[in-house]
């Protein structure tokens, strides 16, 4: 059993030369992840006469980041030394940060059916979710590096938040009216709550780059922009313009997904009710 876990952590410790952004290896799951959510949009009229496939999937979706999540943790914690295997936890993997989140978002869909917190965690996936895994699909030049496994972890966690955070939409799991993204926007603000708690009474994981959600006191954000903001001013402003700033993010995609779907349905109704006429 130890030579099988340490070939294991061997191959998982494959290194590469850091895929270029756009290059071929990013391209191919891009593209990859844009033809899977074709897919699941041209199923979207049969997707919402199934509700039940729709949840199973959304689990499924959870199980997989779960078991991908679990690898990750065990790649970066578990070594091989002179005496054999041993484990040092490094606080810098620990798995609660914003892209995160959607791992636990469809963990505690397996507890509410139906119902306002149901549509609020879907409307996080389809919003807060989706907008995760599309910007790091989109600019993954900051996680691009010279582990084999920790790109290919990348590429399928972020492409898969986005095709649930998709899977929602088409599967229409939530009411479109603003109630159910105010529900999202809250769940949003409870995991960061939870992060910044965290960063607070944890200070002295801050040596091993301990920074949940990137807004710990003690060590500077180092997300696009927010980089630039952090260093200009206060922490307390730099967190309101956090919060306020993926809020916003989430809000523009909800609205405008939520009129093209408005658009399509209205289209199809009429050109229905105009056949109809016409038989008629």
């Amino acid at each position: 059993m130890q030579e099988f876990l340490e070939d294991l952590i061997r191959i998982m410790n494959t290194t590469i030369t850091p895929p270029r952004v756009w290059g071929v290896f990013h391209a191919c799951f891009f593209a990859a992840m844009l033809a899977a959510a074709a897919v699941i949009l041209a199923f979207s009229g049969k997707l919402r006469k199934r509700p039940r496939l729709v949840y199973a999937l959304t689990i499924a979706f959870g199980v997989f980041l779960l078991l991908i999540e679990g690898a990750k943790q065990i790649y970066y914690s578990l070594h091989i030394g002179e005496n054999g295997l041993y484990w040092d936890y490094q606080w810098h993997a620990f798995p609660f940060q914003f892209c995160s989140t959607p791992l636990y978002a469809c963990i505690a869909l397996c507890f509410f059916r139906r119902g306002r917190i149901h549509d609020a965690l879907c409307a996080f996936l389809g919003t807060f979710g989706a907008f995760a895994g599309a910007g790091v699909m989109t600019t993954p030049g900051a996680v691009l590096i010279d582990s084999l496994f920790i790109d290919l972890h990348t590429m399928f966690w972020h492409s898969s938040l986005f095709l649930v955070g998709v899977l929602q939409w088409a599967g229409k799991t939530f009411e479109r009216t603003s109630r159910p993204f105010f529900g999202a926007a809250v769940i949003f603000l409870i995991f960061a709550a939870i992060a910044l708690a965290l960063d607070f009474a944890l200070p002295q994981l801050a040596d091993e780059n301990f920074n949940l959600f990137y807004i710990s006191p003690y060590l500077p954000c180092t997300i696009n922009i927010l980089d630039e903001i952090w260093k200009v001013v206060p922490y307390p402003v730099f967190l309101a313009i956090y919060l306020l700033g993926f809020i916003g993010i989430a809000a523009a995609i909800f609205f405008a997904v939520r009129t093209v779907f408005t658009f399509i349905e209205k289209a199809i109704a009429r050109k229905k009710a105009g056949e109809s006429s016409h038989s008629n």
